[in-house]
């Protein structure tokens, strides 16, 4: 009687099992695996490990490479990384306070061998790189709470192109296919794209320009105050989206806005802040708008030119605007038109350019937001019911001549306008009152607001290291 064995090589755990499994190869193995680098995001990982084979002539192919995000260092909710299939992995915005692992199933090109995980590390760091010597928490807990400003973890840099738009396109459709498809980046190249109704940012999607100079949405849309503000590009009910790299220019033909050309032009010009230019009554109508729904959202590097009303309304939290310069306004009159309007939390702010507006508002419930390394031509105004704890630091603040504002200052009483919240801090600005003189920017001098008018002077202590903001 003869009997047949058949073994079930794909059960076998140990090398040995599986080699003997190989009737005339013995399977690869791998050891020490392990990854280096900074766990940080943006940062790149490289794996390690010793690959053998006892047989002659065998060489390492096609073996499987994975890496691993986990919420804690035991492997909670781990997760293979979509894509990262090699030796090297760059740390994303997602990979923020998680823990890392790398694994190799080893192959000789005949024969698997066993898979080897290495430990996991962790966790990862977001971008921001802080002195733990200059955190100054127990001075000044509100620091814990500016350093939360902005997209959490940092705008991403991991997105693909999509799709690529020629003049003519559909944007709309374009960024709502992308949307459904996961996301991704829709690029526009160069060229002139007339928009005539507002487009609508979705989930994990990038409108993004080739070029800044030459990527230009020129908006005609119209409306009139009784029908309400409208918007060139909307953020509503969105995360993880953002503008990057074009220009926003709002056209309306045989009309420039009423201003003066530079912050030293000339005195007082009450007619720089009207509205309705030349009769015009329907030019009601934002650049941007992230409403107080959106999250984690960005505009980097854009121009916004020549806006109906307020070039940005910004209202929603843990939002990034860096980079951007933002030029010119048609209404700038009473109503709260022509603002850089500031109302939500956790929004960072930095490295804009900001001219020929009627304010830079903070207002409306605003909190924690953080305003940083920005060149302003005109006043901040913590204009009508922050909620306080906002942070200037670090800005210029160059009020023009031809304007009727302070440097720094408040909305009125008078016109129904509420007090600014407690303990907004201003920090280490450069600022210049109409061409005449410095105001509220004494070296490492705390200011602050305790009702409406002009802020005071503090006897606070700086924070260690001379900063609120310990990351730059």
């Amino acid at each position: 009687m003869l009997f047949l064995l058949f073994f079930n090589c794909a059960t076998k755990e140990t090398e040995e099992e599986l080699d003997c499994c190989a009737t005339s190869n013995t399977t690869p193995r791998a050891t020490d695996v392990n990854f280096t680098g900074t766990l940080k995001i943006k940062e790149t990982l490289t794996a390690t490990y010793n690959w053998t084979d006892t047989d002659a002539g065998d060489k390492e192919t096609n073996s499987v490479l994975k890496w691993y995000r986990s919420t804690d260092n035991n492997g909670a909710n781990k997760t293979v990384i979509s894509g990262a299939s090699t030796k090297s992995y760059i740390l994303k915005t997602e990979d923020g306070g998680k823990y890392i692992s790398f694994e190799v199933t080893p192959n000789d090109g005949k024969n698997t061998g066993r898979t080897v995980e290495s430990n996991l590390l962790g966790p990862v760091k977001n971008e921001q790189n802080i002195d733990p010597n200059c955190l100054d928490i127990s001075n000044y807990p509100e620091i814990s709470e500016f350093l939360k400003a902005g997209v959490v973890g940092g705008i991403p840099n991991s997105l693909q192109i999509a799709t690529t738009l020629d003049t003519g396109a559909d944007i709309q459709s374009a960024i709502n296919t992308t949307s459904q498809n996961g996301g991704g980046i829709v690029l526009l190249n160069p060229g002139t794209y007339p928009i005539t109704s507002t487009l609508y940012l979705k989930k994990n999607v990038v409108l993004k320009g080739a070029n800044q100079q030459s990527v230009i949405l020129e908006s005609t849309i119209r409306s009139t105050w009784s029908q309400g503000k409208k918007n060139t590009v909307e953020f509503n009910n969105v995360t993880n989206a953002g503008i990057e790299n074009l220009t926003i220019l709002y056209k309306v033909d045989g009309i420039d806005p009423v201003d003066r050309l530079n912050w030293k032009d000339g005195g007082w010009c009450g007619d720089c802040f009207g509205n309705d230019p030349q009769g015009q009554n329907n030019l009601y109508v934002r650049q941007i708008s992230i409403n107080s729904n959106s999250s984690n959202c960005w505009v980097d590097g854009c121009k916004i030119l020549k806006s109906g009303t307020d070039p940005i309304l910004l209202a929603g939290s843990h939002n990034t605007l860096q980079n951007n310069f933002i030029d010119r306004c048609y209404n700038k009159g009473g109503g709260g038109n022509g603002y850089y309007d500031v109302r939500g939390s956790y929004n960072l702010i930095k490295k804009d350019t900001i001219k020929r507006l009627r304010h830079f508002a903070i207002q409306q419930g605003a909190k924690y937001n953080v305003v940083l390394n920005c060149y302003i031509e005109g006043d901040v105004n913590f204009h009508n019911k922050d909620a306080g704890n906002n942070l200037l630091e670090n800005n210029k603040i160059f009020l023009p001549t031809w304007h009727g504002w302070d440097i720094f200052g408040t909305g009125g009483s008078q016109y129904g306008h509420k007090p600014p919240g407690p303990k907004n801090i201003l920090f280490n600005n450069i600022t210049n009152y109409k061409n005449r003189e410095v105001r509220y920017a004494k070296t490492d001098v705390i200011y602050t607001f305790t009702t409406y008018g002009a802020p005071e002077e503090t006897l606070w202590n700086k924070p260690a290291c001379g900063t609120f903001y310990p990351t730059e």
